[in-house]
């Protein structure tokens, strides 16, 4: 339950670290592709054995790994965003990172709110999460009607 709430988070950073490494590797950047991967497995190695060193019993070490996992993977997306700026001019814009944010802040924080700790409750939990996320994306303008209209054209494909 708790681990997995911030083991999300850890998926984001992961997910920029592998289509970063990805870009990377197309463009013939190759070790420094191998670098912007080790350079996170390093840190989530030494955090999440500190974690665990200060952590008592099985649940609360499951939390505080996941915790520390996410941290350093959210850092290595946080560094792999900045090596693809300094070596290819890759940016994301600020507005768009802040609103993101923003918007998967609150869904994570109402999200964890809820007393709901397996089961079917809990895919009813995630789905409502990720319905408040994209509507907050909505309100904040970041997901327009014309991603909503790609987004559909391409299920209808599949």
């Amino acid at each position: 339950g708790e681990a997995l709430q911030y083991t999300a988070w850890g998926v984001v950073g992961l997910s920029v670290i592998a289509l970063g490494t990805a870009v990377l590797n197309a463009t013939g950047r190759t070790r420094l592709a191998l670098a912007i991967t080790v350079a996170p497995w390093a840190l989530q190695s030494a955090l999440v054995v500190a974690a665990l060193g200060s952590a008592s019993g099985p649940p609360a070490m499951r939390a505080a790994a996941a915790r520390a996992s996410a941290l350093a993977l959210l850092a290595g997306g946080a560094l792999t965003l900045a090596v693809l700026h300094r070596s290819l001019g890759v940016t994301w814009p600020l507005a768009t990172l802040a609103r993101a944010t923003l918007a998967a802040g609150i869904a994570t924080v109402l999200g964890m709110a809820v007393p709901v700790r397996g089961g079917p409750a809990a895919l009813a939990v995630a789905v409502l999460v990720f319905s408040l996320y994209a509507g907050l994306l909505a309100l904040l303008r970041e997901l327009t009607r014309a991603d909503l209209t790609a987004v559909r054209a391409l299920l209808r494909r599949h």
